[in-house]
C-alpha cells in the first residue's frame, strides 16, 4: 500500500476523505469513481495542471511526485491510484468493488495501467494539441519545475516540438488501444461486467479509457460487447458524478470542435487504425 508521510502537517491532521485531484486526470477520474460507487462523503481538493499548480503551490509537500491523485484519510496520505481504489474497497462499507473473481479484477486493472502511456500519447495528439503544446519558454520553464520527472520533461519536448509526436508513437498507441479494446470485446462475450457478473474496480478503470476514447472519436461500434457494456457504464450514477460533472465545459466543447476538424481532414484516431 502507497502510504508516505509527508512534511505537510497540515494535511497529516486532516479528519475524513480528502481527494486532491483534477477534472481531467483519468487516475483521478479513477478515484472519483470509486468513491462515488460506494457513495462516500468527501472533501475536494482540485489541482489546476494546466497552470502548473501541482509543481508551483504546497502540493509537493504533500506529494511529493507531484502528481494526482492523493487521498488523506484521517491524516494518513495514500498515493498511486491503484492502491487507492483497493484501499477504498478494503476499507469503507457499500459494494464490493472485487466482488466476484479478484484475479480476473487484478489481471483487467493491471492491464488497464499498462496502457496509461498508449492513452496519454493518444489524448495529447487528438484532443490535447492545440492547448497543451508548449511555446519555447513555457517549455523551459515546465523543465526547470519538472527535473524530478525526466520521463515527463522528455514527454512534452517531443510533444511541443516542431514536427510533434512521432508518426509511428500515435500508431503503435492506437494499436495498443485496438488490441486491448479487441481482447475487451472477447472478455465481454458471455458476462456483463469485465471481471464477472458484478462491477468491479477493473470496469472503474476502464470506464475511464473508454470515456476518453469516445472523446477522440473511437470507433466503439466494431467492438459489439465493448459497446454494450460502455453504454451500461455511461448509465452509471458515477459516471456523472465522477467524470463528466468535473469536466471543464469549455475544453469539452473545445475537444469536440478539434475531433470534427480532424474527422474531417482525414487525420484521426481512426485514420491511424493499423489495415
Amino acid at each position: 500500500m502507497a502510504i508516505i508521510n509527508p512534511p505537510n502537517l497540515e494535511v497529516r491532521q486532516l479528519k475524513g476523505l480528502h481527494l486532491y485531484h483534477a477534472g481531467l486526470s483519468s487516475c483521478s477520474q479513477r478515484v472519483r469513481v470509486a468513491l462515488e460507487e460506494k457513495g462516500l462523503p468527501w472533501e475536494s481538493h482540485v489541482i489546476d495542471i494546466a497552470n502548473d499548480e501541482h509543481v508551483t503551490s504546497d502540493y509537493p509537500t504533500i506529494n511529493p511526485k507531484g502528481v494526482v491523485p492523493t487521498l488523506v484519510h484521517d491524516g494518513v496520505v495514500h498515493i498511486e491510484s491503484a492502491d487507492i481504489l483497493a484501499y477504498i474497497d478494503k476499507t469503507f462499507d457499500g459494494p464490493s468493488l472485487n466482488a466476484g473473481n479478484p484475479a480476473e479484477t487484478h489481471y483487467w486493472v493491471e492491464r488497464c495501467d499498462e496502457q496509461q502511456y498508449a492513452l496519454k500519447v493518444t489524448s495529447h495528439e487528438f484532443l490535447f494539441k492545440l492547448k497543451a503544446r508548449k511555446s519555447p519558454e513555457a517549455l523551459a520553464r515546465f523543465k526547470r519545475l519538472q527535473q524530478h520527472n525526466p520521463g515527463l520533461v522528455e514527454f512534452h519536448e517531443m510533444f511541443s516540438s516542431k514536427n510533434g509526436l512521432p508518426k509511428k508513437l500515435i500508431q503503435d498507441s492506437v494499436a495498443r488501444i485496438m488490441a486491448d479494446t479487441s481482447a475487451l470485446d472477447q472478455q465481454l462475450a458471455n458476462q456483463p461486467y469485465i471481471a464477472g457478473k458484478h462491477f468491479s474496480i477493473a470496469d472503474a478503470a476502464w470506464m475511464i479509457s473508454a470515456h476518453r476514447y469516445a472523446l477522440m472519436g473511437f470507433p466503439t461500434r466494431r467492438f459489439p460487447n465493448y459497446s454494450q457494456w460502455f453504454a451500461r457504464m455511461r448509465q452509471r450514477k458515477s459516471y456523472r458524478g465522477a467524470l463528466q460533472n468535473w469536466e471543464p465545459k469549455g475544453a469539452i466543447r473545445a475537444m469536440g470542435i478539434y475531433t470534427a476538424y480532424r474527422r474531417m481532414t482525414g487525420t484521426d484516431f481512426c485514420a491511424f487504425i493499423p489495415a
